[in-house]
């Protein structure tokens, strides 16, 4: 079972792949914003209901966001790794985009494509 810091770090991970803000989030599940700022801020626990409706705001099926997901665990990275998330999202979706396709780029190339 998933404590609440996984289900939030889940949320987060799923709105940074997406590029999308928690606001827009909550306009396409049809959850008030305190309603998630309350998750991220102290940690509560969504009943099902809400996380049912945050799911499917994120196109995604309940059995996708309980699956294996490594990149959610936060708290496994090191500084660095860190450091790159938090800068990663106080950065424009525009620049969101510019690194994600350089990444893949550079994934590309040291897989000898």
């Amino acid at each position: 079972m998933l404590s609440n810091e996984d289900i939030v770090d889940r949320i987060r991970y799923y709105l940074d792949k997406q590029h999308i803000s928690a606001y827009r989030l909550c306009k396409k599940a049809g959850v008030s914003l305190s309603t998630v700022s309350n998750l991220f801020r102290r940690g509560n626990s969504p009943s099902v209901y809400t996380l049912q409706k945050l799911v499917k705001g994120l196109g995604i099926s309940m059995g996708e966001f309980f699956g294996e997901v490594e990149e959610c665990r936060l708290s496994d990275l090191s500084p660095r790794e860190e450091t790159l998330v938090y800068q990663y999202r106080r950065v424009s979706n525009r620049d969101k985009e510019m690194v994600d396709r350089m990444l893949n780029v550079m994934e590309k190339k040291k897989d000898g494509e």
